[in-house]
């Protein structure tokens, strides 16, 4: 059951992991319970598998340290004043784990661990996660957990002799200096390559009795390292079955890896670039699939004018006071300051204020959750426009005969721009209105944020950051008035019809319910990063947020948040 044994919280995944017999005992699930592994792993903290916590290191897997606990653990013996090594510390993670189990849950027995490193910046980092918690920053201040700088190979010898040392990296050899270290009796939990399997390691016990040492290996059947140390990853295939993909967690030191990981929002540029393509492709596709029926120009103005008939000579009519060429009029007649500044939104507003609202949400977002859910929502919608594009051309008011009232005020001198006149552009897609569709989605993510609505139409307010009454307000007045003023641009610039928009509402609100459709291409994204040979960064959205509340979760745990899915990301 190594590596399925992931849960939604830190109580799931241990449950689950005592529940396979990974972890056997009361004390070692206590341990690994009262401590929030979301303290110490950035990213799908409470996934059965590594993750990357920076330096080019990572924190092993769940069920690699209850493996550790429980074979170590005739020598952590609680009040005993058992003395622990941990070689290779990391996160801190399983110091704290091993602190719990000689020290007591309570931090009051006598005993004492020392972690080692050979990073500085790991040594900060594990202090300053463990001080995320009351506990363990009351282990700290006591001395009975140090992290120090040093080559873990050759121990500590200042605190030695040592009831039980953890080795957390695979050696390429058993180093002799740790085990003259130990006690006698004492225990040594060392990973060692295995030399005849590439990437695969065996597990080493070291028993040292009253007289020697003793080498034991842990079963075939009870060894979890035995497999590789890169294990496939198994992905949902449509909810009907697995499928296995590769681990490219063994690329996080290529170059190309570590630029990603120092920028992880490049790759959110990659998938919009993809996106955008895809744009494009649709005013090549609609004219292949529909010029052998007629003239997509005449198809286009005839899907304008059945538009226009169902707003206003249909029993929608009421629906639809006002038609657009009397809105536009209201703006060229006596209010030309107004449209001017209406056509330099349309103009440059669109594309860089969506770029802008996605990079500041990256930043922003409380966790890479709930931008990945904004993100493939938007993305989502793109596409069903896309396809609508593709089969359904319908041309804007704007390029209607002119004995229908329209004006095209945007391509003028004073609002063109590369955003509204390139080749790339469609001028054929006016229905779904894209401009609205971004623009919706980006109003609902701040009524959300402001949590003034009852959950679920707002973030929870027990776990959304305190703001002052007025700041909510200003969210929500945001999120109302951004999607109003886009769609008071597109239909005074005579670029859409009001229906444009509505039908954007129900492709966005359709898309925000299936958005986790894209995880299907989950096992592509994996084959894909294994071609190029580079590991698939981080994210960083939540960490302003994490440090500022003194933790480093980057997914929230509160019941009431559940509709944002804490999964592996597209």
């Amino acid at each position: 059951m190594a590596w399925r044994s992931s849960g939604r919280t830190n109580a799931e995944l241990v449950n689950n992991l005592f529940k396979s017999g990974l972890i056997k005992t009361p004390r070692v699930r206590d341990s690994m319970a009262s401590v929030d592994r979301a303290h110490y792993a950035p990213y799908a903290a409470y996934e059965d598998s590594p993750q990357i916590i920076g330096y080019s290191a990572t924190i092993s897997a769940p069920h690699m340290h209850a493996s550790a606990c429980e074979s170590l653990l005739p020598f952590m013996r609680e009040n005993k004043g058992a003395v622990i090594l941990d070689v290779g510390s990391g996160s801190g993670y399983l110091t704290h784990v091993m602190a719990n189990l000689v020290c007591g849950l309570d931090g009051t027995g006598d005993g004492k661990i020392i972690g080692i490193d050979h990073i500085q910046g790991l040594v900060d980092l594990a202090t300053k996660n463990m001080n995320k918690s009351e506990e363990g920053r009351r282990l700290l201040n006591s001395n009975k957990v140090q992290f120090i700088k040093g080559d873990g190979r050759k121990g500590f010898t200042v605190s030695a002799p040592y009831d039980a040392i953890h080795v957390g990296a695979a050696a390429a050899s058993l180093h002799q200096d740790l085990v003259d270290q130990l006690k006698s009796p004492g225990r040594m939990f060392i990973p060692v390559e295995d030399n005849d399997a590439y990437g695969s390691q065996w597990i080493w016990v070291i028993d040292k009795d009253k007289d020697d040492s003793e080498l034991s290996l842990l079963d075939n059947d009870a060894n979890p390292a035995s497999a590789y140390r890169y294990p496939p990853k198994e992905r949902s295939c449509c909810g009907i079955t697995t499928v296995q993909t590769p681990n490219t967690t063994r690329f996080a030191g290529n170059i190309h890896s570590r630029v990603l990981a120092k920028f992880p929002f490049l790759i959110e540029m990659f998938y919009w670039a993809l996106n955008f393509l895809s744009y494009t492709v649709t005013k090549i596709v609609a004219a292949d699939l529909l010029s052998r029926g007629g003239n997509v120009w005449d198809l286009a103005q005839e899907h304008a004018l059945q538009v226009l008939r169902v707003e206003h000579n249909s029993p929608l009519r009421a629906f639809f006071p006002i038609s657009e060429n009397e809105f536009q009029a209201w703006f060229l007649n006596g209010h030309l300051d107004l449209i001017t500044f209406l056509n330099r939104i349309y103009s440059l507003v669109h594309i860089p204020g969506t770029v802008a609202f996605l990079s500041w949400y990256y930043f922003a977002a409380p966790t890479f959750a709930h931008f990945s859910t904004v993100r493939r929502t938007m993305t989502l919608g793109n596409f069903a426009a896309f396809f609508v594009f593709s089969l359904w051309p319908c041309m804007p008011p704007r390029l209607l005969p002119e004995s229908y009232g329209f004006h095209d005020t945007v391509r003028q001198s004073n609002a063109e721009s590369v955003f509204v006149g390139g080749a790339y552009v469609n001028q054929l897609a006016a229905m779904p209105s894209l401009h609205f569709t971004y623009a919706f989605v980006i109003g609902c993510t701040f009524i959300y944020h402001s949590t003034v609505l009852p959950y679920p139409f707002s973030y929870a307010k027990s776990v959304a950051p305190k703001r002052w009454a007025i700041t909510k307000i200003a969210w929500f007045v945001v999120g109302i008035f951004y999607p109003l003023l886009v769609l008071t641009v597109i239909v005074a610039t005579a670029n859409h019809y009001f229906l444009d928009a509505i039908v954007a509402m129900f492709t966005v609100s359709i898309s925000f319910c299936i958005n986790t459709v894209w995880f299907v291409l989950l096992p592509l994204e994996d084959w894909f990063a294994w071609c190029i040979r580079v590991d698939k960064p981080i994210p960083t959205t939540g960490d302003r947020r994490s440090q500022a509340h003194g933790r480093g979760c980057l997914f929230d745990r509160h019941p009431a948040t559940d509709t944002w899915k804490n999964e592996s990301d597209v």
